[in-house]
């Protein structure tokens, strides 16, 4: 990646050599339209067919389960509003979080203005939700949890499986759901053992291609379709499919997830992460967000004392370092860090940046960063 230090990659990571191989067929001769019968079109469906395995294999369930999307916005929105969408409430109601991604919130409050209700479930100040709080909000017409895996910006971990266990305790009928999106590269995301019902996230987060994702959907959970048309993916997502995405993202899944490899890949990015934190808590005027404990192994968000992240942001850029202030969906704008607002930390909701390292990142870059970073800091007296 030339001379720059890429530490962003929660927006997105570069795409795997893997992952462009196996595509590469399917962008050249192996074109065709896979709802064609003649060969070409069989090719093609093969390949669909064979990335649909992979990822059922990967998350041990059935392949009937695996719904390919456009990527994680499109799969948290059809789960959301096919969930209330089936739904026999009159006025279904959804339990969800302060935390979760922009897809999920901006969602949830045009099902609000649809006529469903919405409880948000506030965080600590740890940036944890607590599994009794998520049972709380649950009323008798609540007909989804929706609560993330881990958050894309101070990468707390939340205890999905224990959530999911109390929320059947509570009502069994009640369907769980999890944006994965920021996980898959460091823990085992396999449904049976997070005891969800559906599961979204995106490809590109996982060194595959922009532009394709996945909604894992139990196959005893009732959907309505947000797009109508053909009858490709089960009947719920209609439109020709992305072939060489889908295919790119299936190797991409395996290289993440085969052989408990994410176990491999958190203890390495780990080891750096720390080295990297160690040395920026060394400056008085930067602070950690969120628990530590409780944390994606790749993930430091750190606030900056009277320096804007309008100001951090180009003064790393200018020096070769790539990093975020929040969501990649957001952080264009430089907006104040509603995740940040949301942990009670509103003073520091525009001073803070988010770094994030990934498979590329080197014991050279974290030295680096390190010292420009810690320049920075420094400019404040």
């Amino acid at each position: 990646m030339n001379n720059n230090i890429y530490l962003d990659y929660a927006s997105t990571t570069p795409l795997s050599k893997q992952a462009f191989d196996a595509m590469l067929p399917y962008l050249q001769n192996n074109f065709g339209n896979p709802s064609s019968v003649h060969k070409l079109g069989q090719v093609a469906q093969a390949g669909l067919d064979n990335a649909r395995a992979s990822v059922a294999r990967i998350l041990e369930c059935d392949h009937r389960e695996i719904i390919f999307t456009s990527g994680a916005t499109e799969s948290l929105a059809l789960a959301l509003f096919g969930v209330v969408g089936s739904s026999k409430q009159k006025t279904p109601h959804i339990v969800t979080t302060a935390l979760e991604h922009s897809a999920v919130l901006n969602s949830v409050r045009q099902l609000q203005r649809q006529g469903a209700e919405v409880s948000f479930v506030s965080p600590t100040q740890d940036g944890l939700i607590r599994v009794q709080d998520v049972v709380n909000a649950i009323q008798t017409n609540t007909v989804l949890v929706c609560v993330m895996l881990a958050n894309n910006e101070i990468g707390t971990l939340q205890p999905i499986n224990e959530i999911a266990t109390a929320v059947k305790n509570k009502n069994k009928d009640i369907v769980v759901h999890s944006d994965i999106t920021q996980a898959v590269n460091y823990v085992d995301i396999r449904p049976q053992t997070l005891g969800v019902d559906m599961l979204s996230f995106s490809s590109h987060k996982i060194y595959g291609p922009k532009g394709v994702g996945c909604l894992y959907k139990k196959q005893s959970v009732k959907i309505t379709p947000l797009l109508f048309g053909g009858e490709q993916e089960h009947t719920l997502r209609a439109g020709t499919e992305n072939i060489a995405g889908v295919v790119g993202f299936a190797v991409a899944l395996e290289q993440a997830q085969k052989d408990k490899q994410w176990y491999n890949e958190s203890n390495k990015v780990k080891t750096l992460r720390d080295a990297l934190l160690n040395e920026l808590l060394k400056e008085p005027n930067i602070t950690l967000n969120g628990s530590l404990e409780h944390r994606l192994p790749n993930n430091i968000n750190i606030t900056l004392q009277n320096i804007p992240a309008q100001t951090a942001i180009p003064y790393l850029d200018s020096r070769g370092v790539y990093v975020s202030s929040a969501s990649a969906c957001t952080s264009h704008t430089l907006k104040p860090s509603y995740i940040i607002e949301a942990i009670g930390k509103k003073q520091h909701a525009s001073n803070t940046i988010r770094i994030s390292l990934g498979r590329h990142t080197t014991k050279q870059d974290i030295q680096t960063a390190s010292r420009i970073i810690r320049a920075l800091a420094q400019t404040v007296t």
